[in-house]
């Protein structure tokens, strides 16, 4: 079954990292959604109170605040480890993610990577 209209939840319960580098005089906001504000000032006003007040963050894209150092908003996850008196489990798992992340930037990935692409541009 098809609906014919639908609602957006507000947008403090998504709110995406990467959100904290719009700038808000220059940004278009949602213009297909029906719940965001269509007046430029209503939609700034809506979108920096998201920012200030959210529901949920998205950690967007491969850098997330427990495998990088400085992802925007990292110290709002880092006190809720704190709080949610998990951080021996996490320091217990840290060298693990240190050792994935040095694999996925090895030399030796690097260098099967562009082995790879030179060997593909000869046989072409």
């Amino acid at each position: 079954m098809l609906l014919a209209s639908h609602s957006y939840l507000p947008l403090k319960f998504v709110v995406c990292t990467n959100y904290y580098h719009t700038d808000t005089r220059t940004a278009s906001f949602y213009k297909e959604n029906d719940g965001f504000p269509q007046r430029h000032e209503e939609a700034c006003r809506t979108f920096e109170e998201a920012l200030a007040t959210p529901v949920q963050l998205h950690y967007v894209g491969g850098n997330k605040p427990w495998n990088s150092l400085c992802v925007p908003k990292q110290s709002v996850w880092l006190s809720l480890l704190w709080e949610s008196g998990c951080t021996a489990d996490f320091l217990q798992a840290l060298p693990g993610f240190i050792r994935k992340r040095l694999e996925r930037y090895s030399l030796k990935r690097f260098y099967t990577k562009i082995s790879k692409r030179i060997a593909n541009k000869k046989t072409k």
